[in-house]
């Protein structure tokens, strides 16, 4: 019998696959994937020559000096540019002592395009240069061409040279790959480079939607904790804020969540720029910090809210009931809208915003009277509950059922109090009868013991796939996503997961999927940007068609996400 055809590696009508060899061919005009898109911020640095190049000529050879060779282990790459026009191709080869190779086929223009040399793991001493037209009706019989050493501002580890960006106080900042080390002394202070105040490039944060620089650092001193100041569009340094955390104290990569909401007076505009300090424990600082990568991240907002606890459930009768308990109303806010109502809204994941506009209302309370008292006079937690009941869990059209709910205490002349976050039904399993509802085989495995990291770090796609691919070959059972209690949970990096017949995939309260930002994570040719292009086809969105999902599930029958 044959096997099932998986569509993991026959998305596409063409070959589409991860460059992994960069030597040199002499019939190979393919354009290289180490090109660095223009999201990115570019800086030219040393010339390394400028030369007119024959079309379709013999290769033109230039020696390198042993600095120039070197040069190359402390830039991003090179950057190329042709003086006029456009629409020739450039193989522009390194060549090491022993004959080793490292082949880029570039499309020029006149703004100068970089590509990557961080894979190369030689140093080169001659570079060999030929130009060919891209489409015949552009062809020319000679090129100008300039070639320097460039630097791109990457703050995902993707590529080398990151440190030429920074500036550091009282400590010193080095390259190691495409890692970045910073050795500590008495009040070491790294800076970052200013990021631009628009939209369209990899570092604009717009708070307090984007609120957390999330870090990846390994701990190798004796600090105990790092703080992150940051500065924005609309505080500038002097009036900035920060956030601070504790370190790991092994030397492993462990990942940092500046949740930059925990300090919601600045949390706001597009991040200018940030700083990093450390601290000891009254010890002078000593040892390394790596940083390994860092990013803009959308997270829960760490944000008080006044609700210990809420539910809502349906009840036999088709209505809903909501119950919470309110903080102890002394010490929070809560008792300023005494007098007020509790009002309980629903709305769905396509509306981000936590306020009542634009949400229905479905259920309203008093907010607690015995609030006025003070606690030695009230049964102090019955005081602080409330309950709206008799919610109708239908209506002409639909239920209740796949909608947030999201309380709010209002009194005239203040702004709404959110009181928790988005909750929904919890006994939805219990009031309608699933059609779709199956077994499956007991037999339950956790990725973790088939080398699963969930550390926002290592790749865990080849881990969770054996456990899936463990569990069908079984004939069937749970694979479980091991969670967290942490604030910012268990993340999973993966780059799309291939589910099996008969597997249920349970992935526990606090565990997050995370699909990799890293490039080289991937095993195909990631595509960024709106429209990829696939010869023959309309419309072919990045989203929809260039990239496989996080989850895919392809000639597949009895699986659950649970």
């Amino acid at each position: 019998m044959p096997q099932p055809r998986y569509l993991v590696k026959d998305k596409y009508t063409y070959e589409k696959r991860r460059q992994i060899d960069y030597t040199y061919q002499q019939s190979n005009w393919t354009l290289s994937q180490n090109h660095i898109d223009g999201r990115y911020i570019f800086q030219p640095s040393t010339h390394i020559c400028t030369l007119t190049l024959q079309n379709q000529a013999a290769p033109l050879e230039v020696p390198l000096t042993s600095a120039q060779g070197k040069n190359f282990s402390k830039v991003s790459g090179f950057m190329i540019s042709q003086h006029e026009g456009e629409g020739m191709l450039c193989r522009v080869t390194l060549w090491g002592e022993s004959g080793e190779s490292f082949c880029s086929v570039c499309y020029m223009t006149q703004e100068p395009r970089l590509f990557a040399t961080d894979k190369m793991s030689f140093v080169p001493v001659r570079m060999t240069l030929e130009v060919t037209p891209f489409d015949p009706q552009w062809a020319r019989d000679t090129v100008d061409v300039t070639i320097t050493y460039g630097y791109v501002l990457d703050t995902l580890g993707q590529v080398g040279g990151q440190s030429h960006f920074y500036s550091v106080e009282h400590g010193f900042l080095s390259d190691h790959g495409r890692d970045m080390v910073l050795t500590l002394g008495e009040g070491t202070t790294l800076t970052s480079p200013v990021f631009p105040n628009h939209a369209g490039t990899p570092y604009n944060m717009l708070m307090p939607r984007r609120n957390t620089v999330f870090m990846v650092l390994s701990n190798k001193s004796n600090a105990t904790s790092v703080t992150l100041s940051f500065a924005t569009s609309t505080h500038p340094w002097g009036e900035h804020g920060s956030a601070s955390l504790l370190l790991a104290e092994d030397d492993k990569p462990h990942p940092y969540y500046f949740n930059l909401s925990a300090d919601p007076d600045f949390c706001d505009g597009r991040l200018s720029q940030f700083s990093l300090s450390f601290d000891t424990l009254g010890e002078a600082c000593k040892g390394e910090i790596v940083i390994h990568r860092y990013s803009f991240e959308q997270e829960a907002p760490m944000i008080y809210q006044p609700c210990e606890w809420i539910f809502a459930v349906a009840e036999i009768n088709h209505t809903v009931s909501i119950g919470g308990l309110l903080d102890d109303l002394s010490e929070c806010p809560i008792w300023k809208y005494i007098g007020g109502k509790i009002r309980v809204y629903v709305t769905t994941m396509a509306d981000e915003y936590d306020t009542p506009a634009g949400k229905r209302l479905v259920g309203e309370t008093d907010v607690p009277e015995l609030g006025k008292l003070p606690p030695d006079d009230r049964d102090e937690r019955n005081s602080r509950y409330f309950e709206i009941t008799n919610i109708p869990l239908y209506d002409e059209h639909t239920s209740l059922l796949p909608y947030q709910f999201i309380a709010f205490a209002e009194i005239e002349g203040r702004e709404p109090l959110c009181l928790s976050p988005r909750f929904y039904i919890e006994n939805y399993r219990h009031i309608q009868d699933n059609p779709y509802a199956f077994d499956l085989p007991k037999y339950s495995v956790s990725v973790l013991d088939f080398g699963a990291f969930g550390d926002a770090y290592h790749d865990d796609t080849v881990a969770i796939q054996k456990a899936i691919d463990h569990v069908a070959s079984l004939g069937g059972g749970k694979v479980v996503i091991p969670g967290s209690v942490y604030h910012h949970g268990r993340r999973y990096l993966v780059t799309s997961l291939l589910m099996r017949s008969h597997v249920e995939l349970h992935i526990e309260k606090g565990a997050i999927f995370w699909q990799s930002q890293i490039r080289d994570h991937y095993d195909y040719e990631v595509t960024y940007g709106h429209d990829g292009i696939i010869p023959g086809i309309n419309w072919t969105h990045c989203l929809h068609v260039c990239n496989l999902p996080l989850i895919q599930a392809a000639n597949c029958h009895h699986i659950k996400i649970t």
